[in-house]
């Protein structure tokens, strides 16, 4: 196809009129076009040359000569340099296919007509359809035309973001690095202006607020592997409500124990799944205070008496923020709690923290992803990233699959709480009835369709709840 273009090009005037006799002459005015072709021949005998080039040096390096020749000498450590070169963008080359594998492809953007080539001067005959003029370029040269449009800028967010694993640098490249994510066909998608990155690796929305872990670092140093292995194998089979108030109130587990298990957990996925946006500071000496009451006589009529919950980002707790994933609500710190939450206090339940969510319970936007909000970035679904978590309760439900909590809260005006549920594996959840929950406390959006739910892992455990 080059070697046609070739023909139509107007070197010199003598040439060009001796040309013009040739079947495959055509003739153009994209003179961008011709300089880009001419720099692509340039190429293509770069690359022969540097071929022939790296075939010498190769042989070279091959030789078995035992005689200390300068020039072997270098031209044997140039093999070796040339051989690293290749092997590392090979490596670069990789990774960037399996990190667009785990993403997804990108979308094929519409290119105008007009803005590709000229459009060809057309002439209508009298009894006949349009006919292309013979000095114009035929349709088949159209479609060279478009195949020399300069491609979009490259897309090195996924390459940038794997280096940033290899460097231990993740954050702060990834808030400097231009993410180019238009086009990714993947609920995970957010287009904010280079901020967000999501790779197989890293997920960071360079705004997100951390979590806190300062009240705890003392603890979880002092948290031995052995009673993090041996929670994980009690609750292995069974991570039911009852299930864990019976080894609560039989002394297998402390309650304590129990919540630096939910804490390690949450230190070892919550990075990239973001399913909590905030821990509860006073967490430990709350479960404290359920494993001195273990001796009381009422403690067995409690019915989540040692259980640990996470609510929905939408609900009260107290001394606790209450911003639905905003940054507008975020210094919002509660006096009080939600009457929901102090229903499950009075039952023996200890509040770990606050789950991620669609920001503002979806009423901010149509366009917003599933479980993506300001203050605690992308939830992501925990069996596939490309799968779309749903919402608004997206948190609440990803954090039951990470076995992050007992059980959780969620809030629901069309689908909020029963959706996520629906999408993710082995999570059970129920919309009350309205007005059968209270709902003071609550970030609303319709009140007269708003309710507060539950999330769990089993039907039993829902049945309980409500």
């Amino acid at each position: 196809d080059k070697d046609k273009r070739l023909t139509g090009m107007v070197i010199h005037d003598d040439a060009a009129y001796a040309l013009r006799n040739d079947p495959s002459y055509q003739q153009t005015n994209d003179v961008k076009g011709q300089i880009r072709f001419l720099e692509d021949l340039d190429k293509i005998e770069k690359q022969k040359k540097d071929k022939l080039e790296q075939e010498k040096i190769f042989r070279a390096a091959k030789s078995r000569s035992k005689t200390n020749d300068p020039e072997a000498v270098k031209l044997k450590q140039k093999a070796k340099e040339m051989q690293q070169a290749q092997f590392e963008e090979q490596r670069q080359k990789e990774a960037n296919e399996t990190a667009l594998a785990a993403i997804g492809k990108p979308k094929k953007r519409k290119l105008e007509e007009s803005t590709n080539h000229p459009h060809p001067t057309t002439t209508t005959a009298s009894n006949g359809p349009e006919q292309i003029s013979p000095m114009q370029p035929s349709p088949s040269s159209s479609v060279i035309a478009n195949s020399t449009h300069p491609h979009p800028k490259k897309r090195t967010t996924l390459v940038r973001a794997l280096n940033m694993s290899k460097n231990n640098e993740k954050e702060k490249e990834s808030s400097t690095a231009e993410n180019e994510t238009d086009g990714l066909e993947t609920a995970c998608y957010r287009q904010c202006h280079g901020q967000f990155c999501l790779t197989p690796t890293v997920n960071h929305f360079v705004h997100e607020i951390p979590l806190d872990f300062s009240p705890f670092l003392d603890s979880l140093a002092n948290y031995t592997p052995t009673t993090y292995e041996r929670i994980e194998t009690l609750l292995k089979s069974d991570h039911s409500i009852d299930r864990v108030k019976s080894l609560i109130l039989n002394k297998h587990i402390i309650c304590k124990d129990l919540c630096l298990y939910y804490l390690k957990r949450i230190q070892m996925t919550n990075n990239y799944y973001k399913a909590i946006i905030e821990l509860n500071p006073h967490l430990l000496s709350e479960a404290q205070q359920i494993d001195e009451q273990i001796n009381e006589n009422n403690v067995n009529d409690k019915l989540l008496f040692g259980c640990v919950a996470a609510v929905k980002g939408n609900i009260s707790v107290c001394d606790m923020y209450n911003d639905a994933g905003s940054y507008v609500l975020h210094e919002n710190k509660m006096k009080d709690d939600a009457s929901i939450i102090k229903k499950l206090r009075k039952q023996g339940c200890v509040i770990l923290g606050r789950t991620n969510l669609s920001e503002w319970a979806y009423a901010l936007s149509e366009n917003i992803p599933s479980g993506f909000s300001a203050v605690g970035g992308q939830c992501l679904h925990p069996d596939d990233i490309r799968e779309d978590i749903s919402g608004s309760s997206s948190g609440s439900a990803v954090g039951i699959k990470l076995n992050l909590f007992t059980f959780s809260l969620g809030t629901e005006t069309q689908g909020s709480i029963l959706s996520p549920a629906i999408h993710t594996k082995h999570v059970c959840a129920l919309k009350p009835s309205v007005n059968a929950w209270p709902k003071d406390n609550i970030i609303p959006i319709n009140y007269d369709q708003d309710t507060c739910g539950p999330l769990a892992r089993t039907i039993e455990d829902i049945e309980l709840l409500h």
